[in-house]
């Protein structure tokens, strides 16, 4: 219903204002989401809309875990000097 569409929307902003259109290529290569020539706003629906999918629940808890891990390892102190992801 309205609450779901309301959840796209905040996600569509979310991934609009506090991500790259690199680092949602990096995204959409993890989903295997073929990106080819479209912009930053389709490329967001895609994502979207593969993140919606229950079927693809188990793949998008494990791109935000590790998606985690990367930003705590380019954080700390040791480990950040070693973490080229951008």
């Amino acid at each position: 219903g309205s609450t779901n569409a309301f959840q796209n929307i905040i996600k569509h902003v979310d991934y609009s204002e506090n991500y790259t259109v690199k680092m949602l290529s990096h995204i959409a290569n993890y989903y295997d989401i073929p990106k080819k020539k479209i912009k930053k706003d389709e490329l967001i629906s895609l994502i979207v809309d593969y993140e919606n999918n229950p079927e693809n629940s188990i793949q998008v808890y494990n791109r935000k875990r590790c998606w985690h891990y990367i930003q705590e390892l380019q954080e700390d102190s040791y480990f950040g000097k070693f973490i080229v992801f951008n």
